[in-house]
């Protein structure tokens, strides 16, 4: 494959998608070259929801893989908007400054901040276990607080707390605080 849309959340006039591609792939005037052979990278986009037209693209490259499953947007206290993104990752890869890394495969939780102009990553946090279900789904209120589902087997971590599933598949609902620089 070389490009795919995996999620969508609209915020006021705007439309935002979370995907990925391999090779190299081109969104309105932007293209990206994955930063691994044979790699998969994410993407994020907004697009003006009357045009269509490509505002920004932010792009999190590595070592490894990353597929954004879901995306949430959702105006912050300050009047600007946040966008959130959640997905699978393994190996080590960036998000803006923040670079995280899995032995296998990985859940992660990501923000970007919307400044108009462009998107920027402001964090990412990895969660989860080595036997995640792929596809982590979310939600964000007002207050900024971000509710992550899936399902897991085997062991997940969120910080240090650990759940033990055992050989059986199991669901779990996270939910972290954005302190602005990063989850809590």
């Amino acid at each position: 494959f070389n490009a795919s849309i995996n999620a969508v959340a609209i915020q006021e006039s705007d439309l935002y998608l979370a995907g990925a591609f391999s090779g190299n792939a081109t969104f309105g005037q932007t293209t990206l070259s994955a930063k691994k052979r044979d790699g998969v990278d994410g993407v994020v986009l907004r697009l003006d929801a009357a045009s269509a037209a490509v505002e920004w693209v932010a792009h999190n490259p590595g070592r490894g893989d990353v597929h954004p499953t879901d995306i949430a947007a959702v105006e912050s206290t300050s009047g600007d908007v946040n966008v959130y993104v959640t997905g699978t990752h393994s190996g080590t890869n960036a998000f803006g400054t923040s670079t995280i890394s899995g032995n296998g495969d990985g859940l992660y939780l990501s923000k970007l901040a919307d400044s108009g102009t462009d998107g920027n990553f402001v964090w990412a946090t990895p969660f989860g276990g080595l036997a995640p279900g792929r596809t982590p789904k979310l939600a964000v209120d007002g207050a900024e607080s971000i509710y992550v589902a899936e399902s897991f087997s085997g062991d997940a971590k969120f910080g240090d707390i650990t759940l033990s599933g055992g050989s059986e598949w199991n669901g779990f609902l996270m939910s972290v605080t954005d302190q602005g620089s990063g989850p809590a």
